[in-house]
């Protein structure tokens, strides 16, 4: 891979706080209960990364993206057929 960024990297994770701060800058987003990862795309090749800084696509095999050059940080879920999360399925 030739990207900017090099695995491993350290992730963004939240931060707990008495009060939310205000703003138009702040954006947030939702807890999800699953696992927390980095993902590095060069073309087709992928490096799935651990919040740990360990390789994890051998635990995740059936994942895929698109093409492309782009690193991003996110956590990897599954959803029942109701939409609710199952994280003793990962």
């Amino acid at each position: 891979m030739n990207l900017p960024l090099k695995p491993p990297i350290k992730p963004q994770l939240a931060l707990t706080r008495k009060e939310l701060p205000v703003g138009e800058e702040w954006a947030y987003e939702q807890k999800l209960d699953g696992f927390r990862a980095i993902v590095f795309i060069d073309g087709a090749d992928a490096y799935i990364q651990s919040r740990g800084g360990k390789e994890l696509a051998r635990y995740f095999p059936e994942l895929s993206f698109p093409p492309g050059r782009y690193v991003f940080d996110g956590e990897l879920v599954i959803r029942d057929g109701d939409g609710n999360l199952e994280f003793d399925a990962l």
